[in-house]
C-alpha cells in the first residue's frame, strides 16, 4: 500500500499523471481491492457456513446416535417388564410363560403319585386328561369308567363315542380340544363321585386349567358342574340340583366362561336330551370362534 503511494506520488510530480487520473486509477485500484477483500470475506464467511454445516451434520449425528441408545434403552426395558412379567405369572409354581405341554406332562406325573382319597388303591390307571393342552377349550367331565380305567384315556367307551359324534356335529375336532374330569380314578362299580372324593382331586383340575388357561369350558353333566362352579358360589351351585336348571347358560370360573350341559353317558339313558345338548355345543362352537 505504501509503495502504491510513492508510485503515485512519483507519477504525480513528474506530471506524468494528472491529479484526476491518479485519482480514478487510485480509485479503480481501490475498488479492485476491495472486491478482493469482499471475495475474500465471502469465501470466509462461506468457509464458517460450511463448518457450521458440518457442526450441524456432527450435531445430528449425535442426535441420530442418541435416538439410537434411546431405542435400545426401551428394548432393555420392554425385555425387563417381560421379565417381571413372567415372574407375576407364576403360579402355585407353575410358569405359565413356559411351554404347556411339558407342565402338563409334569403335573401328570405329579398325580401319579396322588393318596388324597382310596380310589388310588383300586384304579388299573390314573386317566388324568387327553387332547390338545393349547387348546381354547377344556371339556371337564366327571369320573372315569371301566374303559377309560383300562386304557388310562378319558371318554373312550360308549359316552366317549357319543361325545365324539357329537362335537363332529358341530364342528369341533375332538383331536383338538382338551378332554379330563374331576376326578382321575374310576369310583367303584362306576357309582358318582363322592363330595370328598370331588374336593380332594379338585387341586388337580384346577392346576390342569391354571397350565392351559383356556379361554371356554364346557362342563358335562351335574357333577363337573357344580363342583367346578360350586367352588366359586356354593350356596347356588351344589349336587341336590338338576343340571336340566343350569344347562345352556354362561357362567365363569376364575375369569374363564363355563357352558354346561349334559353328560353323555346320560344321553344313552335319555335320548330326548339330545337336542338340548347339540344347542349347547353349538352355541360352545361359536363362542369357541370368536376367542
Amino acid at each position: 500500500m505504501e509503495l502504491r503511494k510513492f508510485v503515485y506520488q512519483w507519477l504525480l510530480n513528474e506530471k506524468i499523471l494528472g491529479e484526476k487520473t491518479i485519482e480514478i486509477v487510485g480509485t479503480i485500484s481501490l475498488d479492485k481491492m476491495d472486491k478482493k477483500t469482499k471475495d475474500r470475506q465471502m469465501d470466509t464467511k462461506d468457509g464458517h457456513l460450511s463448518e457450521g454445516n458440518k457442526h450441524l451434520s456432527e450435531g445430528d449425528k449425535h442426535l441420530s446416535e442418541g435416538d439410537k441408545h434411546l431405542s435400545e434403552g426401551n428394548k432393555h426395558l420392554s425385555e425387563g417388564n417381560r421379565q417381571e412379567s413372567m415372574k407375576d405369572r407364576q403360579l402355585g409354581g407353575i410358569d405359565t410363560q413356559k411351554e404347556v405341554r411339558p407342565q402338563i406332562t409334569a403335573l401328570n406325573k405329579l398325580v401319579l403319585g396322588c393318596k388324597k382319597c382310596d380310589l388310588h388303591t383300586r384304579r388299573n390307571k390314573l386317566v388324568f386328561g387327553n387332547g390338545n393342552p393349547e387348546s381354547s377349550i377344556v371339556f371337564i367331565g366327571e369320573a372315569p369308567g371301566r374303559e377309560e380305567d383300562e386304557s388310562g384315556l378319558p371318554f373312550v367307551g360308549s359316552a366317549g363315542k357319543q361325545l365324539t359324534s357329537m362335537l363332529k356335529s358341530v364342528g369341533i375336532d375332538r383331536d383338538a380340544v382338551y378332554i379330563t374330569n374331576i376326578i382321575k380314578c374310576r369310583p367303584p362299580g362306576n357309582r358318582d363321585p363322592l363330595p370328598a372324593e370331588m374336593n380332594s382331586c379338585f387341586e388337580w383340575l384346577d392346576k390342569q386349567l391354571e397350565i392351559i388357561a383356556p379361554k371356554l369350558i364346557c362342563t358335562l353333566g351335574k357333577h363337573s358342574t357344580f363342583s367346578l362352579l360350586g367352588h366359586v358360589k356354593p350356596l347356588e351351585f351344589h349336587q341336590t340340583l338338576s343340571i336340566s336348571k343350569f344347562r345352556g347358560k354362561i357362567y365363569e370360573y376364575k375369569g374363564i366362561k363355563v357352558v354346561p350341559t349334559y353328560h353323555p353317558a346320560a344321553l344313552l339313558y335319555h335320548p330326548e336330551w339330545k337336542e338340548a345338548t347339540i344347542s349347547d355345543l353349538t352355541m360352545v362352537k361359536k363362542m369357541l370362534d370368536r376367542v
